[in-house]
């Protein structure tokens, strides 16, 4: 079961840090290691998740190889070694201490994605707390893995999305003062209106009297 339930408002902007426990949850075939910061990343954006990212992995590092780790790591993604001859729960100790001092620095509102098939009773707890949890899991989760969360993937699946291509609109306004010259503005997708100098035009006199004259947009 997926719900890709779009960020709450108070969420939009606070930070995200994922938890990647990369032993229960490895890479998938034909997946490359390097675009994988870049589709987390897409992801949230799709959400409307736009605060700061952080990615932390943590597992058995010498079952993958030096070249995968070296795309990982030099697209943003911190990694860890941890031995888990002992048992899976090495990790998710690691990764839960490791959490704590993060969550010690960042209090909500902020969010914390999981990427795992396991679920403890941390999730709750610091839902409980005011943090946002994310899981993104394999296939056939629990009932109570995707309970736990406010917004969930399929782990493979995330990864085959598109990425989407950023475009920033601009559109442009003319005023006129008094001498009937003509003031260029630009005007953001925030709305956020400013004096530029990108566009420079014209503008016939009998448009004067019109105010405002929307000319058009650019896409940059």
């Amino acid at each position: 079961m997926v719900n890709n339930r779009e960020a709450e408002p108070i969420n939009e902007k606070a930070k995200t840090s994922v938890w990647w426990d990369i032993d229960n949850c490895p890479i998938p075939k034909d997946c490359k290691p390097e675009g994988i910061a870049k589709k987390i990343s897409t992801a949230l954006h799709k959400l409307n998740y736009r605060g700061e990212i952080s990615i932390y992995a943590a597992g058995n590092m010498n079952h993958i190889p030096p070249s995968v780790k070296q795309a990982l790591s030099s697209n943003g993604i911190h990694l860890k070694h941890v031995n888990s001859r002992f048992g899976c729960e090495q990790v998710s100790k690691h990764l839960q201490y490791k959490r704590f001092s993060w969550t010690f620095k960042n209090r909500p509102p902020a969010n914390l994605m999981f990427i795992s098939r396991e679920r403890t009773n941390y999730y709750n707890e610091e839902r409980e707390r005011g943090y946002n949890i994310l899981i993104a899991h394999p296939p056939h989760p629990s009932d109570s893995l995707v309970a736990s969360a406010n917004t969930t993937w399929l782990w493979k699946s995330l990864l085959e999305e598109p990425d989407v291509t950023s475009r920033t609109f601009f559109f442009f306004f003319f005023f006129f003062d008094n001498s009937g010259e003509s003031q260029t503005y630009g005007a953001n997708p925030l709305g956020e209106v400013q004096p530029t100098d990108i566009l420079s035009l014209r503008v016939c006199k009998w448009a004067k009297s019109k105010g405002p004259y929307p000319c058009g947009q650019v896409e940059i």
